[in-house]
Parts: C-alpha cells; structure tokens; sequence
C-alpha cells in the first residue's frame, strides 16, 4: 500500500458487519466469554462467527489450519453441539475461516442471536406484587 504524500498514517481497511446487505447469508459474532467451541485433533478452538455455510475460529495459541485441509467436528454451544463439515478456506496464526458443505441450521444461528440478544439485556425488575 503507497504511503500518502502527506505522511498522514494509513488508515486500516474497513469491516464489514454481519448484517451487511452484500451478505448472502446472515452471520451471528460472538462476544469474547459466550463463545461456542470446536475441539479439532484434541485442541479447543473458540468459534468467532457462524453462518449457514461458514464459521471463523480463533486460531491464536494454538495449531493452526492449513488452507484446504477438509474438517468434520463438533461444534459445542451452551445448549447442544451441532456437526459441521467442510474445509479450511484460509488460515494464520489468528484465525480460520471454513467453508461448510454441512454446516449449521438457520434455527441454530437465530437461537445463537436470541441467546445473545437476552446476555445484552439489562435485568428486568420483578413485577409488582398484587
């Protein structure tokens, strides 16, 4: 990337969030602590995001995914695990990014937002009594 005459810093790409119109399915992001995990050759790897069709897992410390390597696992959320196949798309020391041919049920990933949605809620007060 060329550096600007003004030697101004370069400003960092910009992300694209889940609910982007550009995006053919819908994605559901998982906060740091109410993560799903993935266990793969006996290591756990925490699940960034999922789709229909893909998920991104934290890589950072531990093995990492060779790109095209083809995976079938468990997925395991607070409720239930779901089996997910497919292969590595791309993969570092951060992150991978999978392509999933089985991958997860759209029944899963609003349960995953609503479950979400509810942790960001304020507690509710009880009603009053009668």
């Amino acid at each position: 990337m060329p550096v600007p005459s003004d030697s101004s810093p370069l400003k960092k790409p910009r992300l694209v969030p889940s609910t982007h119109p550009g995006r053919a399915l819908f994605r559901v992001e998982f906060p740091f602590g109410k993560r799903p995990v993935l266990t793969w050759e006996t290591v756990r790897y925490e699940v960034l995001d999922i789709s229909e069709r893909g998920m991104r897992v934290s890589v950072e410390g531990r093995k990492p995914f060779a790109s095209g390597v083809t995976v079938r696992t468990d997925v395991c959320f607070e409720d239930s695990k779901e089996t997910v196949a497919g292969k590595v798309l791309r993969g570092n020391e951060q992150e991978a990014v999978f392509q999933l041919t089985e991958g997860f049920p759209l029944e899963r990933i609003r349960r995953e937002e609503r479950r979400l949605i509810r942790a960001t809620l304020p507690p509710q007060p009880p009603p009053p009594k009668s």
